[in-house]
């Protein structure tokens, strides 16, 4: 999920109930390559953001929504990071055909 899109729907209402479920989503999510470098942070594999935002959100009641700005923030990064897993629908890559030629021998 591109940053636009996830502030956009954190902007719109977001609770922390549905910031919760996305991360135990993606903590479930067999597939995810959890050494595999973060999209908010480069220097951060991906367990470890997931660490970093569970700490930040797990003690927070489910009910309540996300206003102040530095959950907003914490929000869009989960967003960023994990959301792909959540939604609903997923955008279509269109069919591009990839031009490949093997290097040259010099």
């Amino acid at each position: 999920m591109n940053k636009r899109d996830a502030k956009d729907i954190v902007y719109k209402g977001v609770t922390v109930k549905y910031i919760k479920d996305i991360l135990m989503d993606a903590r479930s999510n067999t597939q995810t390559d959890w050494a595999k470098q973060s999209t908010i942070n480069k220097s951060l594999s991906k367990g470890t953001v997931f660490n970093i935002m569970w700490r930040g959100f797990k003690d927070e009641e489910d009910s309540q929504e996300i206003t102040s700005t530095g959950m907003s923030i914490a929000a869009t990064n989960v967003l960023r990071e994990f959301g792909e897993t959540k939604r609903e629908t997923r955008r279509v890559k269109a069919n591009i055909t990839v031009h490949h030629e093997e290097p040259i021998q010099p």
